[in-house]
């Protein structure tokens, strides 16, 4: 499930771009994020076209529309959007395609972050090991570096973002956390890159 800091930014967008007021609800009829009050009145219809997710992609009513967000097979999100009905089949696709596209970024993540701690914690087999990586597109020759961080408290919900912010500025690091009080990183080195910068970021935390 993404974030209700990336549902209210995408959200955001959509009303900033097409003007469009606009609300994401999920399978338990609850609204998650929206960008006016007034959308809180489409709640009933909400939890009615909920019933026939399977079989709805989209519905269109005069100034409201309702588009499904599927992950795989399965309906997740609800996007309702609310105004004039000109280009509001096309803000709502494009509402659908952003959200799809975040939810498989996260998927995506998310199966880097497991395979890592797995990796970590010798849960895999070698085998096993260079299969994942390469279906993950983990380079498995590249040099890297482990840190562990451990907290003087238990972990803080903001305390893997501060990490990423200060540490893992690369698309190809790994920040994840391996228990209440400890978060691992998992840095690839270039060629010039040593311990001493990682060593330099820890301490600065």
């Amino acid at each position: 499930m993404l974030s209700n800091k990336v549902l209210h930014k995408t959200v955001q967008d959509i009303k900033n771009i097409a003007g469009f007021d606009c609300a994401v609800w999920d399978r338990k009829g609850t609204c998650l994020v929206m960008t006016h009050e007034k959308m809180q009145k489409c709640e009933k219809q909400v939890q009615e076209l909920w019933q026939d997710a399977d079989e709805n992609l989209e519905i269109l009513r005069e100034k409201q529309g309702f588009f499904f967000v599927f992950d795989e097979e399965n309906p997740i999100y609800l996007l309702a959007l609310e105004g004039e009905s000109a280009n509001m089949e096309m803000a709502g696709r494009m509402g659908v395609s952003q959200l799809t596209s975040l939810l498989t970024a996260y998927k995506d993540k998310l199966d880097k972050n497991r395979f890592i701690q797995n990796l970590l914690l010798d849960n895999l087999l070698l085998v096993d090991i260079y299969n994942r990586a390469k279906k993950l597109h983990i380079d498995t020759d590249a040099r890297r570096v482990v840190f562990i961080i451990e907290m003087a408290y238990e972990k803080d919900a903001n305390m893997i973002e501060h990490v990423r912010v200060s540490i893992g500025r690369k698309n190809k690091d790994f920040i994840t956390a391996v228990d209440e009080k400890n978060i691992i990183v998992v840095k690839e080195l270039e060629a010039r890159e040593g311990y001493q910068e990682m060593e330099q970021a820890a301490n600065a935390m």
